[in-house]
C-alpha cells in the first residue's frame, strides 16, 4: 500500500512539474512612481552621477532625463543606468551637455592628445573630424574592440555633442561573425545578459532579433556586437519585454 502511494505521489509530483514549465512567464508592471524612484534612486548613489543635475519622469513604462550633464559621456552613462531598471520599455535621453558651444578647433586639439596618450588608439591610423560639435571618426582599426575605446574616448572630450563612428575593422566572413556572436551572446556567455538573442548576418550586417527584459541588456548586445571583427552595421531588433523572455536565460 506505502508503495502504491509513494507512485501516485510521484506521478502528481510529475505532473505538477510539467504544468510548472510549460506556464507561461507572469507578467510584472510596475507602477510608473515606482519605476521613477528605482532610477532616481540609481543616479542618486552613482559614484559618477550622483551630484549631477539630473530629472526623471515616467510616463506608460516610458522614462524620461532631462537636466545639464558636462560631457556626452556622461549623458550615455545615465542613459544605460536607467536601462538597467527592469519594466521600462523605453528611456528618451534629453540631457544637454553644458560644454555646448565649445569651438571645434579646441574639441579637435583635446581629441588628438586623448587619443595619442591612449595605447590602444595610437596604433591605429585615425583620421577626426569636428563640426559643430559633432565628431566623425574614420580609418581602420587593428581591432574592433578598439572603436569602443575611440568612441567613449571622443563622447568623454568636453563640448562633444555627438559621435558618428565610421570606424573599419579588420575583415570576417559572415559565418564567422555569426559563431562569434552566437557564442558572445548566447546562455553560457559570461556577458550574462537578461536576454534571449537570435543573430544573422548578411555581408556584415548584423540583425540582433529576441528578447530582452531589460533596455540595458539590448543596448550591451549592440556594443557586444560592435566589438566584433567584420561588422559593418547593426539591426537591433531586441524587444523589451514586461516579463522573462520566453526562453532560459542567465540572471546575473
Amino acid at each position: 500500500m506505502l508503495a502504491r502511494d509513494s507512485s501516485v505521489h510521484r506521478s502528481i509530483f510529475g505532473a505538477l512539474l510539467v504544468v510548472v514549465a510549460i506556464w507561461p512567464a507572469p507578467a510584472f508592471e510596475l507602477s510608473d512612481h515606482v519605476l521613477e524612484r528605482e532610477i532616481a534612486d540609481r543616479l542618486r548613489v552613482s559614484r559618477s552621477l550622483g551630484t549631477r543635475d539630473i530629472d526623471v519622469t515616467v510616463t506608460e513604462a516610458r522614462a524620461v532625463l532631462s537636466g545639464t550633464v558636462p560631457t556626452l559621456l556622461v549623458a550615455w552613462e545615465a542613459e544605460q543606468l536607467a536601462g538597467r531598471v527592469a519594466g521600462l520599455i523605453e528611456v528618451t535621453n534629453q540631457l544637454v551637455v553644458s560644454s555646448r558651444g565649445r569651438s571645434d578647433s579646441a574639441i579637435r586639439r583635446e581629441l588628438g592628445e586623448v587619443f595619442r596618450r591612449s595605447v590602444r588608439l595610437s596604433e591605429d591610423e585615425l583620421t577626426l573630424d569636428v563640426e559643430q560639435g559633432r565628431v566623425s571618426l574614420r580609418g581602420r582599426v587593428k581591432n574592433a574592440s578598439t572603436r569602443l575605446v575611440a568612441r567613449d574616448s571622443a563622447a568623454g572630450v568636453a563640448g562633444v555633442l555627438q559621435v558618428d563612428d565610421g570606424l573599419e575593422t579588420p575583415p570576417a566572413d559572415d559565418e564567422t561573425i555569426q559563431a562569434t556572436l552566437e557564442k558572445l551572446l548566447g546562455p553560457r556567455s559570461h556577458h550574462q545578459l537578461r536576454a534571449s538573442v537570435h543573430v544573422t548576418v548578411q555581408e556584415g550586417v548584423v540583425t540582433l532579433l529576441g528578447e530582452a527584459l531589460r533596455l540595458f541588456d539590448r543596448s550591451r548586445a549592440e556594443r557586444i556586437a560592435l566589438g566584433v571583427n567584420g561588422v559593418r552595421e547593426i539591426v537591433n531588433a531586441i524587444d523589451v519585454v514586461r516579463r522573462s523572455p520566453s526562453v532560459d536565460v542567465v540572471y546575473p
